[in-house]
């Protein structure tokens, strides 16, 4: 009985790596159907201060010091996600992708950030794994799908969440 729990445990246990590649390979067949975001360092001055708002705080706290404008520790993309479908007016989100090193892994794999205008401010509506992003044609509850270092990201009606 013994050894059959250990051969179950190790089943499942590859079943799991197997789901896991399987779904990180499916990410290569995405590649042709999605659009790729392009980040950049430039921060447009409209944004300075929603992300001072939402995470200076937080970087003082680690590096005693305010983010330097001139050269940020993250990079940006915009991307309209939702084609303004869930709000009235017209803005695209906003992917803040770290490179400081509180918003990154033990790994090294650096935190990508959805922001979302709602109208009066900038609320996250996400928060994907270091790499390459990736925006889906395919829709899951109405919004795309999106990659991040080759993993699915799914919206569940408020926020994109990791499957």
């Amino acid at each position: 009985m013994r050894h059959l729990a250990i051969i179950l445990v190790t089943c499942s246990a590859l079943g799991a790596s197997a789901a896991i590649a399987a779904d990180k390979s499916s990410a290569n067949d995405v590649a042709a159907k999605s659009h790729k975001l392009n980040f950049s360092k430039q921060v447009p001055s409209f944004l300075w201060g929603w992300l001072v708002e939402l995470y200076n705080r937080h970087y003082v706290e680690a590096y005693s010091e305010n983010m330097k404008w001139g050269n940020p520790p993250f990079s940006i993309a915009f991307f309209d996600v939702d084609k303004d479908k869930t709000q009235k007016h017209n803005a695209s989100e906003v992917f803040v992708k770290w490179e400081a090193s509180i918003y990154c892994g033990a790994s090294g794999g650096c935190a990508t950030d959805i922001l979302r205008f709602d109208g009066k401010e900038y609320q996250n509506i996400g928060n994907l794994s270091g790499g390459d992003v990736e925006i889906d044609k395919r829709m899951f509850n109405g919004m795309p799908v999106i990659w991040a270092a080759g993993y699915r990201y799914r919206w569940n009606g408020s926020r994109y969440i990791y499957e």
